[in-house]
């Protein structure tokens, strides 16, 4: 009898972890879809200088994304273990804290960034041939900087409220719009590179819209109250999420390393050859990410709730289906990186050519 309970208690959790890991996965597939349409659309219409420019400007998303999972997921982490432990107010106190601080940091972020923005584009690689693409992309970005930290950290804490069919949803209707308005902006209205980072941060901010909004019609524990604002706390969350920011900030430094060589090595193509290999990398990032994120709030919920034998089992999941998912995207990666890269490069055969050579 002993024996069949653990069966079936084992299936009831992988059955809890794929109710988390469909909706996680999809969400950040449809992130991917962002990504990848941003690229398309800008190597298609503007051309290979243009299509460098926007790899220039990613570090700039990707730390921005980084600071946002830190508050998020080190906040959601200790709201899960506080509704474990029953104690909502302060897990209330941990959703304020995160929100409020990931909001003031972003204005103080997107400031700076504006008021010097051409030293700072010169900085992340911009010359004299691409930054006139360069600018008008990456004011749009840094003006929206507070928006991404807070669209990452809603997302987090949602799901972590245990609504990630909600998550998933104003995901898929940001990306569903995302998608349209890239091409009608850049293609329809020819916006060109402030057109297409215009449509990335209007549909981040539609996704952050759907989600407060649903926190505010059902009522949620999610809902800022600022009585509940806790300086302390602050710093409770920032070291919850530390370890976060650390792996996902370092894909962003790694990018302007590799530009920065690239340039050298390539001249201005140097970053459009990068670029083409960064998507395909943030795209994979992303979907492993979907699985971490499915499992973050089931293993800090068990933590919470003391349940130790049902941490160990959401663990287990998750390494198990992000090492399969890496064999995956390796395999996809060598095998099909001709048509890989003429995705994205249609205008020049060298380019082609230099990102097989570099992939291979």
């Amino acid at each position: 009898m002993k024996a069949i309970q653990e069966t079936e208690n084992q299936d009831s959790e992988f059955r809890t972890f794929l109710k988390y890991l469909l909706p996680s996965m999809f969400s950040m597939a449809l992130v991917a879809v962002y990504t990848f349409t941003d690229t398309f659309v800008v190597g298609r219409k503007l051309g290979a200088v243009a299509l460098g420019a926007m790899g220039i400007c990613t570090p700039i998303i990707t730390i921005s994304f980084a600071l946002g999972f830190m508050f998020g997921i080190g906040g959601s982490s200790l709201y899960s273990i506080s509704r474990g432990q029953g104690d909502h107010r302060k897990a209330n106190s941990y959703f304020t804290t995160s929100a409020l601080s990931a909001l003031v940091l972003g204005i103080l972020l997107a400031v700076l960034g504006n008021i010097f923005i051409e030293p700072f584009a010169c900085f992340l690689g911009a010359d004299s041939e691409n930054i006139i693409f360069v600018l008008p992309y990456l004011r749009c970005i840094l003006i929206y900087i507070p928006g991404f930290l807070l669209d990452q950290l809603m997302s987090c804490f949602v799901r972590n409220d245990g609504h990630p069919k909600v998550a998933m949803t104003a995901i898929a209707v940001g990306t569903g719009l995302n998608v349209i308005l890239d091409f009608l902006f850049v293609f329809g209205f020819d916006w060109g590179m402030f057109g297409a980072a215009f449509a990335t941060c209007l549909c981040s901010f539609i996704t952050i819209l759907i989600n407060f909004g649903y926190t505010i019609w059902k009522r949620l524990n999610i809902r800022v109250h600022l009585e509940n604002f806790d300086p302390k706390k602050a710093w409770e969350v920032i070291k919850s999420g530390f370890s976060v920011f650390i792996l996902e900030s370092s894909s962003g430094v790694v990018i302007f390393v590799f530009i920065q060589q690239a340039t050298m090595l390539y001249g201005t193509q140097g970053a459009s050859i990068y670029t083409i290999i960064m998507n395909w990398t943030l795209i994979t990032m992303n979907m492993v990410l979907g699985v971490t994120q499915a499992a973050q709030p089931l293993i800090s919920l068990s933590y919470g709730a003391r349940e130790y034998s049902s941490m160990y089992k959401y663990r287990k999941y998750s390494v198990t289906t992000g090492l399969l998912l890496g064999v995956v995207y390796l395999v996809i990666g060598y095998g099909f990186t001709d048509s890989l890269v003429k995705v994205f490069a249609t205008d020049s055969e060298q380019l082609i050519t230099d990102t097989v050579y570099a992939i291979g």
